[in-house]
């Protein structure tokens, strides 16, 4: 590798390391740090498993940030050696364009292996240790799902109003609890604090009250109203956030699509009893994990003459072109993504349509500033 080549590839991995470390962060922010933040402030949220949770949620990640750092390291990279007429003197001295792009294609071709690898192997398993790690959170400290000064949804004939929430003990304080039944008299309970906690076999949702009375009226007689007071009270109730969390726990055994390798696809493809229908969708989950994975190679091959202009470039030139080609590309998936299901196309290739489109369109540039 010649010194040209060198300083090129250094500018760019520089560019693509501050990119992907920024853009990564930022999603991170609005993905994880936002949604979790009420919850790690107030409900007992640790952070080391505010940390886990961002150990799971990288590697999916990257399958987005990576392509787009790349994409825009190598446009504004090219974009400066244009600016400082740089292109200009490598041409003038006789030096092949193809030498100059060299370094963003390698750059390209390395985190397509490592994303397809990520794509196909890690992002599943992070998928499925997130789903697995939530579930037995959420179970374990059941008050992370709720929220203060608010009813829950009715389930049961039954609602629960919590005041406050000590997330270190977790407690919930200023319980109101009203149950409504059509044979039986409403039921108010009310008291000063309360536990949440499952039985052993995660079947069953109990609240441990203590300070507390039960008041119950029948509406069929108005006169008949009665107050029992409480210092400790253990009920079954029931809560539709921690419901669905009780029941993806008895579903941990069957594997959600985005949770499976490309090894455990490959063996649903060859098995029989598969219907045609879940054949195209695997075809089409193989076809879209292994575009995205390509998407960064795709993006260089691009990138790269785009980032080469005649003129000075004008402010957020860069930034203009990079924005336009990840819409174009996400716009072609979905539009692939819709002739798939259409059975207009094989599913495979109809998910490969912006990397062959875009990859093609880069290759004719490149080809085009060669002839120049």
């Amino acid at each position: 590798m010649g010194i040209l080549q060198r300083h090129i590839t250094r500018e760019i991995l520089l560019s693509f390391a501050i990119a992907f470390v920024v853009i990564t962060f930022l999603l991170l922010v609005g993905e994880v740090f936002h949604e979790l933040a009420d919850r790690f402030v107030n409900k007992g949220l640790s952070l080391s498993e505010l940390g886990a949770i961002t150990f799971y949620i990288l590697p999916p990640l990257t399958a987005y940030t990576m392509p787009v750092s790349l994409l825009f390291a190598t446009l504004i990279v090219f974009i400066q050696l244009s600016q400082d007429c740089e292109i200009i003197a490598m041409k003038a001295s006789g030096i092949p364009l193809r030498r100059v792009f060299s370094p963003a294609i390698v750059i390209g071709i390395v985190v397509t292996l490592f994303l397809l690898a990520v794509q196909t192997e890690v992002a599943p398993w992070a998928h499925r240790r997130l789903k697995v790690f939530l579930i037995e959170m959420v179970l374990r400290k059941p008050t992370l799902v709720l929220s203060e000064q608010s009813w829950t949804h009715e389930v049961n004939n039954m609602r629960i109003f919590v005041g406050r929430i000590d997330g270190s003990r977790m407690e919930l304080k200023d319980v109101n609890i009203r149950v409504s039944g059509e044979k039986e008299p409403d039921r108010t309970i009310v008291a000063e604090a309360g536990k949440i906690y499952l039985s052993d076999n995660r079947e069953k949702i109990f609240l441990q009250l203590s300070e507390g009375s039960i008041h119950e009226y029948d509406k069929e007689q108005p006169d008949r109203y009665s107050t029992t007071t409480f210092s400790r009270l253990t009920i079954p109730v029931s809560i539709g956030a921690i419901d669905r969390y009780m029941k993806r726990y008895r579903a941990l055994d069957s594997l959600a699509r985005r949770e499976m390798s490309l090894g455990e696809i490959t063996r649903e493809l060859h098995d029989p009893s598969v219907s045609s229908s879940e054949r195209r969708s695997l075809l089409r989950l193989v076809g879209e994990r292994t575009a995205l994975a390509f998407m960064p190679l795709t993006f260089a091959l691009i990138g790269a003459p785009l980032g080469i202009i005649p003129y000075k470039t004008r402010r957020f030139y860069g930034l203009v072109v990079c924005a336009g080609l990840v819409l174009a590309y996400y716009s072609l998936l979905i539009a692939g993504e819709t002739l798939s299901r259409k059975d207009v196309l094989n599913p495979v290739v109809a998910m490969w349509i912006p990397n062959l489109f875009l990859g093609a369109t880069g290759v004719s540039l490149i080809i085009r500033s060669e002839r120049r």
